[in-house]
């Protein structure tokens, strides 16, 4: 079963607002065209795949953010980030609030801690349907 991602209205503006900053260097370089020497046109073509790609990085997490429940794991994607989590390592599961780094879109999140190699890790992550998600994993487990 796939979750796809929470994504609060605060990450959406700053999404939008950040793709609107890194559009900037095309609407200069259009409108100063004829006066760029080509050192310049150098720098601002240079300036444009740097921004597109921080552009295609933020548009991809945004759009590829989502949680996979397996039969026996837990397969979390966010941009170009993946892990898998085995069920049977998962220590706790519940619902919280979280403004940490993790592969979540959302505040409101999913706290997963689990053992690898007798290691305790955790994740925070943001299904949309978290009540959902928390009751199937906590009946796999």
């Amino acid at each position: 079963m796939i979750f796809r991602s929470k994504v609060d209205w605060w990450f959406t503006l700053i999404i939008l607002g950040s793709t609107c900053l890194m559009l900037f260097p095309f609407f200069y370089f259009w409108e100063n065209f004829d006066t760029i020497s080509y050192g310049g046109v150098f720098r601002v073509l240079l300036l444009i795949v740097i921004v597109f790609f921080g552009y295609y990085t933020m548009w991809l997490q945004f759009f590829n953010t989502k949680y996979a429940i397996f039969e026996d794991k837990i397969f979390i994607q966010c941009g170009f980030y993946r892990k898998e989590i085995i069920l049977s390592s998962i220590v706790l599961i519940k619902s919280m609030k979280s403004f940490s780094s993790s592969p979540a879109l959302s505040v409101d999140r999913v706290y997963i801690k689990y053992c690898v190699n007798g290691l305790t890790e955790e994740v925070f992550i943001s299904p949309k349907n978290k009540t959902e998600f928390i009751n199937i994993i906590s009946g796999r487990i």
